[in-house]
């Protein structure tokens, strides 16, 4: 998975000698089958197809031919076995372009552009009774997590509290208690998704629920 402290070491990769290949592969299995991808690709590389750089082409072949798994939508990729360098990042969204250079050091300047737009986002859905988190990283999901107050439901249907033993028979006492859980459900939720936003370098977050929970 690529990070920021990835991208960071990418970015201060101290040149070799040797070449770096920077390989930008579009693999959407909804627009093109493998055998089509594979086909861009070999014109792709020959179009850089030298002595310096013969074992480069080898190995990104042979990594497509008998080891990715065709699973993603899109591959980054940068070699120089001559420097024993080999980075490999198969994700879940897809390039604006296939395209390949071939520098002293890792091109990422479109890697970074795809990093700021898919980077880190979490997701909160939010009702009455809690909120349930999401947390997605370059579109695909990361981690989970949630917290469920004390059950409005319960207390539409008539049940009691555990914070008291409230029921709904006292009509206008019950629905004030109902204002009161789903109120206590809020704030523990946004304390929860503060905490979740804040030990995540999120760069965004988005909260889906009614207009009024919101």
């Amino acid at each position: 998975m690529i990070t920021e402290s990835r991208l960071q070491k990418l970015a201060g990769f101290e040149p070799t000698g040797s070449p770096v290949v920077s390989l930008y592969l579009n693999v959407d299995p909804k627009q093109r089958t493998s055998g089509a991808y594979k086909l861009r690709l070999r014109g792709l590389l020959k179009g850089i197809d030298e002595d310096a750089i013969r074992s480069d082409t080898e190995a990104i072949t042979s990594y497509f031919d008998h080891e990715y798994d065709w699973s993603g939508r899109s591959v980054v990729l940068f070699s120089s076995q001559e420097s024993n360098f080999w980075e490999t990042y198969p994700l879940a969204v897809p390039l604006p372009k296939s395209h390949i250079v071939v520098a002293e050091r890792p091109f990422i300047r479109p890697l970074v552009r795809l990093f700021d737009q898919y980077g880190s986002y979490a997701v909160a859905l939010v009702d009455q009774l809690g909120a349930r988190l999401f947390d997605f990283h370059m579109g695909q999901l990361a981690e989970t997590s949630g917290t469920m107050g004390e059950e409005v439901r319960r207390l539409k249907k008539g049940g009691g509290s555990s914070r008291g033993g409230a029921s709904r028979s006292g009509g206008r006492g019950g629905s004030q208690r109902e204002k009161e859980v789903a109120a206590q459900n809020l704030r523990d939720a946004a304390d929860l998704t503060t905490e979740f936003f804040e030990q995540r370098n999120i760069k965004h977050l988005l909260i889906a629920g009614t207009e009024q929970i919101v």
